[in-house]
């Protein structure tokens, strides 16, 4: 079974699935996150808002539908998303990181950089999160910190780290 026939075939089954327990909040994540693989971003922002709807206190959720936002280059949603995530859940690195990341799309690099430091001290091997930060102190013009930033990434992972310095 290809990719594309799994994913279809994974809407159908999470489709019947709520059709059977139509107040199981998993059930419309899952079903978002293969809306999400498809690129059908308004169907997965339903999907976990339905879910939201459910269970009000899911951080995962939350995050998930701010991936949604931010793909559809809605930062302020996704921010908004990501910080109600953060608010249920403070030690959620990929929050934090994904926020940053709307952030810097943004060019609010302090704020980038603020998030992003909280997702390297959640998760301090984080290479994506020292790739990021660094590309912002850059932007901000403090190449010292930049290069902090990306020589800590290189020595976690020099091969990861190259696909994100370029």
């Amino acid at each position: 079974m290809g990719f594309e026939t799994g994913v279809r075939q994974g809407i159908a089954d999470y489709s019947k699935a709520i059709q059977l327990a139509p107040n199981d909040a998993d059930a419309y994540v899952y079903r978002g996150y293969s809306w999400e693989s498809k690129r059908e971003y308004d169907k997965a922002i339903a999907d976990y808002s339905k879910a939201i709807q459910l269970h009000p206190n899911d951080a995962a959720a939350y995050v998930c539908r701010g991936y949604s936002w931010d793909s559809k280059r809605e930062y302020d949603k996704a921010i908004a998303d990501y910080s109600k995530a953060i608010q249920l859940h403070p030690n959620d690195a990929n929050a934090y990181f994904n926020r940053g990341n709307c952030w810097a799309k943004k060019t609010e690099y302090a704020k980038a950089i603020t998030d992003f430091s909280e997702a390297i001290r959640l998760d301090p091997n984080n290479v994506e999160a020292y790739c990021n930060r660094g590309h912002c102190w850059r932007a901000k013009h403090d190449q010292e910190k930049a290069n902090a930033d990306f020589n800590e990434a290189i020595r976690l992972n020099p091969k990861l780290a190259v696909r994100f310095l370029n």
